[in-house]
């Protein structure tokens, strides 16, 4: 499983912002998950590049997992991750979520 993989601090994490998102980010987080378990298969290294998106993700202060397809964008990836993303970016842009990350904007 991708959580088995995930350091128990991510994960804790994970769960104070899950608790905070409404039903439509959640569904938005899972299905993007879902897409790239599909698309790249249920192996190791697609469940190492999930637990690498999600640390990126929450590293940089995001405070809503359905963010996850953003971030995605910015991780190197194979054909097949390439494929993810086309078909996450779609899945963005049906669901009308948003194209920047869900984060406090620091003030100077």
């Amino acid at each position: 499983m991708i959580f088995d993989i995930l350091p128990p601090k991510l994960k804790i994490q994970m769960v104070k912002i899950w608790n905070k998102m409404n039903e439509k980010d959640r569904s938005a987080f899972v299905d993007q998950v879902s897409l790239v378990i599909v698309l790249m298969g249920q192996n190791k290294k697609t469940y190492k590049l999930i637990s690498n998106v999600l640390s990126k993700m929450l590293s940089d202060g995001s405070q809503n997992l359905s963010d996850f397809g953003i971030y995605m964008n910015d991780t190197k990836m194979s054909k097949e991750g390439k494929k993810a993303i086309e078909f996450i970016d779609d899945y963005r842009f049906k669901h009308d979520l948003p194209s920047i990350p869900h984060k406090p904007i620091p003030f100077k």
